[in-house]
């Protein structure tokens, strides 16, 4: 596994949001937000993640057309339609 790139900073962007992308930075700042001593599991994280994709899906799957890759375009496009089924099922039920 090579090093992260970070040689790109975006100084027009406040605090963590200089280095991370949008998406990072707004799990680091839910993160940031838990009390000390609560620990922070992967399925926080991942509850993160659905949270934000559903909130943003209109953002999330024009951001999602970017991606140069075709193969993990549509792994990341069935990955937000299955978050949305799971949630309007959820929300059905």
């Amino acid at each position: 596994m090579s090093e992260p790139d970070i040689t790109t900073l975006r100084l027009d962007q406040p605090g963590i949001r200089a280095a991370l992308g949008d998406l990072e930075a707004e799990i680091m700042d839910a993160v940031w937000r838990r009390p000390n001593g609560v620990w922070v599991t992967d399925h926080f994280v991942g509850e993160a993640i659905e949270h934000l994709m559903l909130n943003f899906s209109g953002a999330t799957r024009s951001r999602l057309r970017r991606v140069t890759d075709p193969a993990q375009q549509e792994r990341l496009m069935r990955l937000l339609q299955g978050i949305e089924s799971e949630r309007t099922t959820e929300e059905q039920g």
